[in-house]
């Protein structure tokens, strides 16, 4: 075992010994060469599961940057303009909407609700007609003022007859929290659902089957698909109360969080963009539309930061270290918080499952934990820390 393998093993080892996680996954690259892939432990909502190095995670919100991915092939191809209305796509998005803010005196409910606590009461609104239409950029960048976390919505209910086309359709007059392209805010459960709607439309097959046939068979990603199929059941880390939501569905392909994937499967993605839209010499990505996905999107709208604890919450602040791209967090500058380098661009999905792109040390890192919530976060920092020490040291 070499040294850095054996630093994660007790990294990961010592967090499932505090009760912290259950387990996980961890894979290491660098220049396109597997350093360390190890696997730990059990599943958080079934102690019976042991966790292999092939065992499938639902990857929950590391689904967006795959549909960024998808997006951006569009948009290099002329077939998606970045300015172009959602409703050109989506007819329902033509319908007017308001922008509600907090009225005095009310705040929103706790997230995720206190245990033991009586549910919050309702909170009350001022609202004024939107100004500007949602555009394709805005659903790219978190900056539509559609759904955000931690802020109760109302949105329409999904039901189990409801498709992707017939669900989305449904958000066509939903209330907006900020006027489009204001803010950023996290709309962790319904934007990239659009995106995933427009990228149907504007190609003119299924999300599933543009994702198969320009991304996951040329990446050689076997083991990736939408939904929790029974088939793999034996491979697949349980999802406890996230089972029987929509993103566990295989007929309904989410583009926020319904992805299911290894940590080898998805690393291969995060190659080809650390490789500038090459994978194994042949052109996945236009080189141009992968520059995009990891490039400041925002300039002066104020981003919340790259981990859950920082933008999970209702309240807005600014963390001036990161940006948000298309898809992907970036660390803009070196950040004393973070022992990742400047340019680094990843995301994560419930908090658990996360993934980084590192070209100033050509890495790629993949880190799976089976759990929920921002328990994990301090044990994917140590490892990023370990990976990035043992990167520096190997090429001085």
């Amino acid at each position: 075992m070499s040294g850095l393998s054996a630093e994660i093993s007790s990294i990961v080892n010592e967090a499932m010994a505090q009760g912290v996680i259950g387990g996980g996954v961890v894979l290491v690259q660098q220049n396109g060469q597997l350093v360390d892939l190890q696997a730990h432990g059990h599943a958080d909502f079934d102690p019976s599961f042991k966790i292999g190095t092939d065992s499938v995670f639902g990857i929950m919100s590391m689904t967006k940057p795959f549909a960024a991915a998808c997006a951006m092939i569009l948009l290099s191809e002329g077939r998606l303009k970045l300015d172009d209305k959602v409703s050109q796509y989506i007819p329902e998005f033509s319908k007017p909407r308001i922008v509600r803010t907090l009225k005095p005196g009310y705040v929103y409910p706790p997230f995720p609700p206190i245990p033991g606590q009586p549910p919050a009461a309702e909170p009350e609104y001022d609202t004024v007609p939107a100004r500007a239409d949602i555009t394709v950029r805005h659903i790219l960048s978190f900056t539509s003022g559609l759904q955000t976390i931690g802020v109760p919505n109302g949105l329409p209910v999904q039901g189990p007859e409801d498709t992707l086309a017939s669900y989305v359709a449904k958000l066509g007059d939903a209330p907006l929290e900020f006027e489009p392209g204001t803010q950023w805010h996290y709309s962790n459960a319904t934007g990239y659902d659009i995106l995933g709607r427009i990228i149907e439309v504007a190609s003119g097959v299924s999300f599933p089957d543009f994702a198969r046939t320009r991304l996951l068979e040329p990446l050689g990603m076997n083991q990736t698909r939408f939904g929790n199929d029974p088939a793999h059941a034996d491979q697949t880390v349980p999802l406890g109360p996230l089972a029987d939501t929509p993103v566990a569905r295989p007929d309904y392909p989410s583009g926020s969080a319904g992805l299911f994937s290894t940590a080898e499967d998805y690393a291969r993605f995060a190659q080809m963009l650390l490789d500038g839209g090459l994978w194994q010499g042949k052109r996945v990505m236009a080189a141009e539309a992968v520059v995009a996905m990891q490039t400041d999107q925002l300039g002066d709208v104020p981003f919340e930061g790259i981990r859950v604890s920082q933008y999970a919450k209702p309240v807005h602040s600014r963390h001036t270290a990161f940006t948000y791209g298309y898809g992907v967090g970036i660390l803009k500058q070196q950040s004393p918080d973070e022992a990742l380098p400047e340019g680094s661009f990843g995301w994560d999905g419930v908090g658990t499952r996360r993934f980084w792109v590192v070209p100033a040390l050509r890495l790629v890192i993949v880190m799976l934990m089976p759990g929920l919530g921002v328990e994990a976060e301090p044990v994917h920092k140590q490892i990023e820390a370990a990976v990035v020490r043992w990167a520096k040291t190997a090429t001085d």
